[in-house]
């Protein structure tokens, strides 16, 4: 696979937006449960900006972007549509926090629990993603 051009503005954003996750994420102690949508936004936000980064235009992760073959390395999109989708499937939830560190995730159907170690976990992915088109 060749050198892939990454717009180093969109690149920029991208970093931004983890960064305001990260933010949000150190305190969490103190994170009112409306707050988790807004980290899980900009985590989302980071990984569209990394799509359009890399694909260049509007383009956001959808399922254009998983079509597209040779732009960047197989294994790099499956970490992203495994993120992506699994952020995803917290959105539009509602969050209520039931210890310092966790909170319950409630959906019509069934109910889970989101701790810090779970965002940290999100946050680590997006994170490694964005410095790895960094390096491209």
């Amino acid at each position: 696979m060749g050198k892939i051009k990454v717009n180093k503005e969109l690149l920029k954003k991208a970093e931004d937006e983890v960064e305001k996750a990260g933010k949000l994420l150190q305190g969490i102690e103190h994170l009112p449960p409306d707050s988790v949508s807004n980290y899980l936004h900009f985590l989302l936000n980071a990984l569209n900006y990394l799509a359009q980064a890399v694909l260049g235009g509007g383009t956001i992760i959808d399922k254009d972007f998983f079509s597209i073959s040779g732009v960047i390395d197989e294994k790099i999109r499956e970490e992203m549509f495994d993120v992506y989708f699994s952020i995803k499937s917290l959105m539009n939830k509602n969050f209520k926090k039931v210890s310092r560190t966790t909170f319950r995730v409630d959906s019509w159907k069934y109910s889970t629990y989101l701790s810090k170690e779970d965002m940290n976990d999100l946050y680590k992915k997006v994170s490694t993603l964005v410095t790895v088109f960094k390096s491209f």
